[in-house]
């Protein structure tokens, strides 16, 4: 799961994509279509949007706005702090680079997309992250 770290984030409605399920936590990104999904292990820096702060059911077959938080920082210094973090974070880790698992982990074993930058490490399960943009 995911939560705001340090820095400003603001609330922002963004569209669904239809029959898909989000979860208070997962990171999300842009799908190509005007509408934001559970992000995933292949989505650029680019396509990130925020933080889901929404639970919806895969049975909801509507595009309606959900709430995301956003990081409000033109200069890019927000982090975002991640409690499920796969292949074992160490101090060692921190200033590089690493791909997501999904829309609620980071993966410290894979950096071909290299989406989010280790800022601190609070445990081997936990860290501090900057999204890479």
């Amino acid at each position: 799961m995911f939560k705001e770290g340090r820095g400003k984030f603001v609330g922002s409605s963004f569209p669904k994509k239809a029959s898909v399920a989000f979860k208070i936590g997962d990171l999300v990104s842009y799908d190509g279509n005007g509408h934001v999904k559970p992000a995933n292990a292949t989505d650029i820096p680019a396509e990130i949007v925020g933080i889901c702060k929404e639970n919806v059911l895969a049975t909801d077959t509507t595009n309606d706005a959900i709430l995301i938080s956003v990081p409000d920082d033109s200069r890019q210094t927000n982090t975002i702090i991640c409690d499920n973090v796969v292949g074992g974070l160490t101090n060692a880790m921190v200033g590089s680079t690493y791909d997501l698992s999904n829309a609620e982990s980071v993966n410290v074993g894979a950096s071909v997309v290299k989406v989010m930058r280790v800022q601190k490490v609070v445990s081997s399960t936990e860290g501090e992250f900057l999204l890479r943009v």
